[in-house]
This record gives C-alpha cells, sequence and structure tokens, in this order.
C-alpha cells in the first residue's frame, strides 16, 4: 500500500519560502526571474528559479 503524504501550507509561508529562496540566489527576484527566462543562471539558480515559478503558480501569481 503506498501512503501519499500533502504538506499543506498558507500563503505566508509560500512566500516566506520564496523570499528565502531568493535570498539564497544572490540575485533580486526581478533579476533571477528574468535571468531564468533568458536561460542565464547557474545550475543551483535555475533550480532556484524552478522552485520559485512553482511557488508563484500556487500563490497564483
Amino acid at each position: 500500500m503506498t501512503v501519499l503524504a500533502v504538506d499543506f501550507k498558507t500563503t505566508e509561508e509560500l512566500k516566506h519560502e520564496r523570499d528565502a529562496l531568493v535570498q539564497k540566489s544572490g540575485l533580486t527576484l526581478d533579476e533571477l526571474m528574468s535571468q531564468g527566462e533568458d536561460y542565464r543562471l547557474t545550475v543551483s539558480q535555475y533550480a532556484i528559479f524552478e522552485e520559485i515559478a512553482d511557488i508563484n503558480y500556487l500563490l497564483g501569481e
């Protein structure tokens, strides 16, 4: 039997997680998003970019 775990996060928790990821990237959110769309990020920054895109989707942004 497979057990499915679901992690529920509030809007504030998602925004806090996004802010922490942006800080970890070493760029501003605008720089990260712009450079990510142009594929001008390091591998680790691109992983952060994708995670932020997922968070933005969950936030409806």
